[in-house]
C-alpha cells in the first residue's frame, strides 16, 4: 500500500484568493465605469448610465478570472493511493476520487511547470489519458518518483 501526498495546498488556496480578489476588483471597476457616468473620463461622460450592461460585463470578467484560477489551482490531483492493484487519485475541489487499475497506467513522466520557482509535477499516462499531479518542489518530486517507480514504469 502506498499513500503519497503531493504539493502545497496553502499555495493553491492563496492563488485562488488572490485571483478572486483581482476578479472582483476588476469587475467592480467595469461596473462603475458603465453604471456611473461620473466615473468615466470627461469625453465619455455624456453617454447614458448602463447599470445592467455594467453588471453583466463586470460579473462576466470576475467569473472568468475566478474560473481560470479555480482550474489552475485545483485541476490536478494532490494525493495518490495504490492499494490492492487499484490507483486512487484525490482532488481538492470538487472533491472526487477516480479509481483506475494499476495495469491501466502505462508510464509516468517528470515535467517542470514553472522555471522561476522550480515547480515540478508528475504526469501519469494511462489508457484513458494523462493525469497531472499538483505542483511540488524538487525534493517532493524525487521522493514521490522513487516511491512510484516501484509500481509504474518511468518514461523518457
Amino acid at each position: 500500500m502506498v499513500d503519497l501526498t503531493l504539493g502545497n495546498p496553502e499555495g493553491a488556496y492563496f492563488f485562488l484568493a488572490f485571483m478572486t480578489t483581482i476578479g472582483v476588483v476588476l469587475g467592480g471597476v467595469i461596473f462603475a465605469v458603465a453604471a456611473l457616468p461620473g466615473a468615466r473620463r470627461p469625453p465619455f461622460r455624456n453617454f447614458d448610465a448602463m447599470p445592467r450592461t455594467g453588471a453583466v460585463c463586470g460579473l462576466g470578467v470576475a467569473l472568468f478570472l475566478i474560473y481560470i484560477a479555480w482550474n489552475t489551482a485545483f485541476g490536478e490531483f494532490y494525493r495518490i493511493e495504490i492499494r490492492d492493484g487499484a490507483v486512487r487519485f484525490h482532488y481538492y475541489m470538487p472533491a472526487r476520487t477516480p479509481v483506475l487499475s494499476l495495469e491501466s497506467i502505462t508510464g509516468m513522466r517528470k515535467a517542470m511547470t514553472m522555471d522561476k520557482t522550480h515547480a515540478w509535477r508528475i504526469d501519469l499516462e494511462t489508457t484513458d489519458g494523462v493525469y497531472h499531479s499538483t505542483n511540488m518542489s524538487r525534493p517532493q518530486l524525487e521522493e514521490a518518483w522513487k516511491t512510484l517507480a516501484d509500481f509504474v514504469k518511468p518514461l523518457a
